[in-house]
This record gives structure tokens, C-alpha cells and sequence, in this order.
């Protein structure tokens, strides 16, 4: 039971440490004024644009407006537990959990990307980082 005990802190200590350096990194990117580095480098918004602040709003109790900036926010507390559980759940059951997870949001993405009206979602390579660089770069040759 001991040993137990002794896995389970130190997964939670890694946890927490994963959880800080992430969090060091939003804090770097919002001081250098980059809310999200996929869509700053390529100007296309990725299949889990909104989470953070679905997951801000929902922690916030704003549960209308976190299912406007991503509806999958749910899977977010789940995804917690089922790796911190990881050892316990059946090989199959996890990855038949995860297939299913990257289809929802493979979904949603394109559904998102279809749609319009959705302002979270964008598709905007010409606001891209690696563009501006490669048009800079075309104009520098000229």
C-alpha cells in the first residue's frame, strides 16, 4: 500500500509540475501578446481553439458561453482523470476512449470551419506568422 501511495505522489507531483510549466507558458505568451501559437504561426485556428476560455468560463460558471468557445470543454476534466487513472483503465477502453475523442474534435473542427457565423474558429493564412515572414522574404528578393 505504501508503494501505492508513493506512485500516486509522485504522478501528482508531475502533474503539478506539467501544469506550472504550462502555465509559465500561456503567461509568456500573453505578455508577448500570442493567444494562441498555432494560429499566430500559421493564421489558421487549431481543432481545440477556445478551450482555454471555455474552460475559464465554465470554471466561472458561465457554461453558455464556454459551449460557444468549444463545446468539447466537457471532455477536459474527464481527460484529467482518465490519465491520472491511466494504470487502472484497460489498454483497449483508453484508446478506444481517445480515437473517439480525436474524431469528436476532428467534428467539431470542420463544422466550426464551415460555419460562417462562428468567429472563434479561423481560417486567415495571410494573418499567419509563417506568411508574413514568406511574403517579407518575397519582397526582400525582388
Amino acid at each position: 500500500m505504501e508503494h501505492r501511495n508513493k506512485r500516486s505522489y509522485e504522478k501528482l507531483k508531475e502533474a503539478a509540475l506539467a501544469s506550472l510549466v504550462i502555465a509559465g507558458l500561456y503567461l509568456l505568451f500573453h505578455f508577448l501578446g500570442i493567444t494562441c501559437p498555432i494560429k499566430y504561426m500559421t493564421g489558421i485556428s487549431c481543432p481545440g481553439c477556445g478551450m482555454t476560455r471555455a474552460v475559464l468560463s465554465a470554471a466561472t460558471f458561465h457554461f453558455q458561453k464556454a459551449f460557444s468557445y468549444h463545446p468539447l470543454w466537457v471532455l477536459m476534466p474527464v481527460w484529467a482523470l482518465v490519465l491520472y487513472e491511466k494504470e487502472r483503465i484497460p489498454v483497449m477502453a483508453f484508446r478506444v476512449f481517445s480515437v473517439i475523442t480525436v474524431l469528436l474534435f476532428f467534428i467539431i473542427y470542420v463544422l466550426r470551419m464551415m460555419d460562417p457565423g462562428d468567429t472563434v474558429v479561423v481560417f486567415a493564412p495571410e494573418n499567419g506568422c509563417w506568411y508574413r515572414m514568406l511574403r517579407s522574404g518575397m519582397e526582400f528578393i525582388k
